[in-house]
């Protein structure tokens, strides 16, 4: 077990100022503090911190910072540092001035990881190690000019404790998509922009229908970036964009429909919005989650109040009908993904390139609400509606079609008596 991590925060900006490279500000938060706050999430309870020639203002900052460890400790000098380390355990070894990616700290908390080979990666890797403590000790002791992170990282080769990180698997499922490891060392202040680049990259989610892919996805991360510098949470636009979606919900429902389709495109692009800015700036919390709950209640609700509206000026109760035909079919291709990716750890959206495509061109909110455009111009509600309610039907069965297929082959092989039983039947 790993409950101590040693960040090593020692290391100068170059340039004319002296500057701790671990704060330099990247995507909202300075270096330090988001490692810090990846340490917290994964339950480290005690931190030390090297700041060798850096302490004051490291001190400060610390002051400032939040979500990070109980316990976070100073070691100003190697001597320090040495006489903090215990006698015997092992540590997590973190170059405090990079981006490093979770992934890889997920991987050196197993007892079977002790560090990678960065050969061949994008942009290398920031310097992350799990030894014994006392190898730490012995390399500060050592009358060496190499670097400290060179030196442990030597110790790890010669001992054949480095693992090659091209082997990872970078398939992230939140994402729906496979992410390159994340990895710099930024040594100027221009690179924080390159970092800053980087985690909006990592942020971003696969396998979207096309207004999220196309049109929304530059207007969020514009959006994000200009939150980044500002104290906004992303439970605060969560908030916000529940607000603005039943407003949308309240207009449709009074028969002001142009104003809530406008209301409901921008509820479109904020929806991104939030999940981003968490992702970026390490705020991810439980309470997040139920964001998509209240992402399927504010949908939901419009489909209901367009049924509403339609079914009170056309008197008749078809409306209603095909409201709730909507909604029943959307939410069982909801729990049928979700069935899915319990049973594969795979998004089934991202199962493979027929289910891309199936996804960019299904019958989800942003694509429903984008092609209700040209029937709200001909004022052709009535129509378009109809049209949602055929397309969502259409969307389900040809979701239904993949699920059988995918769960056909995930079974077919890794249970051999279900290969046999698909074998024998004669319509899978």
């Amino acid at each position: 077990m790993v409950d101590l991590a040693v960040v090593l925060a020692h290391r100068a900006l170059r340039g004319r100022r002296r500057v701790s490279s671990a704060l330099l500000n990247a995507g909202g938060l300075t270096l330090l503090e988001r490692l810090l706050r990846q340490l917290r999430r994964l339950g480290i309870p005690d931190v030390i911190l090297y700041v060798d020639g850096f302490e004051p203002e490291l001190r400060d900052a610390l002051k400032g910072f939040d979500r990070i460890p109980d316990h976070v400790r100073i070691a100003a000098v190697p001597a320090d540092l040495s006489a903090a380390l215990p006698q015997d355990g092992t540590a997590l070894v973190l170059d405090g001035g990079g981006l490093v990616d979770e992934r890889l700290l997920r991987l050196l908390m197993k007892d079977d990881v002790n560090g990678f080979d960065h050969m061949g990666t994008p942009h290398g890797l920031a310097p992350s190690f799990r030894m014994p403590a006392v190898w730490l000790k012995e390399a500060l002791a050592a009358n060496d000019d190499a670097p400290l992170t060179e030196r442990l990282a030597q110790r790890l080769k010669t001992e054949g404790r480095l693992i090659d990180a091209r082997t990872i698997d970078t398939y992230v499922p939140d994402r729906r998509r496979t992410l390159p490891l994340l990895g710099m060392v930024p040594a100027h202040r221009r690179d924080r922009h390159a970092a800053a680049a980087a985690l909006m990259a990592t942020a971003q989610k696969g396998a979207l229908d096309w207004p999220a892919r196309f049109i929304h996805a530059p207007i969020e991360d514009w959006i994000v970036r200009l939150l980044l510098p500002f104290p906004v949470s992303p439970n605060m636009v969560t908030a916000a964009t529940a607000v603005i979606g039943f407003i949308a919900t309240w207009l449709f429902a009074t028969g002001s429909l142009s104003d809530g389709l406008a209301m409901a495109l921008i509820v479109g692009v904020l929806d991104g919005v939030d999940g981003k800015l968490a992702r970026v700036k390490m705020m991810t919390s439980p309470w997040g989650e139920l964001e998509h709950i209240v992402d399927k209640i504010v949908e939901y609700s419009w489909y209901l109040a367009l049924a509403y509206f339609l079914s009170k000026t056309r008197e008749s109760g078809v409306p209603w009908a095909l409201g709730l035909g909507i909604i029943l079919f959307a939410w069982a291709e909801v729990v049928q993904s979700e069935f899915y990716r319990r049973m594969t750890g795979r998004q089934i959206d991202d199962a493979g390139r027929t289910e891309r495509v199936i996804r960019i061109f299904s019958a989800r909110r942003n694509t429903m609400m984008w092609l209700m455009i040209p029937f709200a111009f001909f004022d052709m509600w009535y129509d378009g509606y109809i049209f949602m309610a055929v397309f969502s039907t259409l969307t389900f069965f040809v979701a239904q079609w993949r699920f059988v297929v995918r769960v056909k082959e995930f079974l077919s092989r890794h249970c051999p008596q279900a290969a046999v039983n698909f074998m024998n039947t004669r319509y899978l």
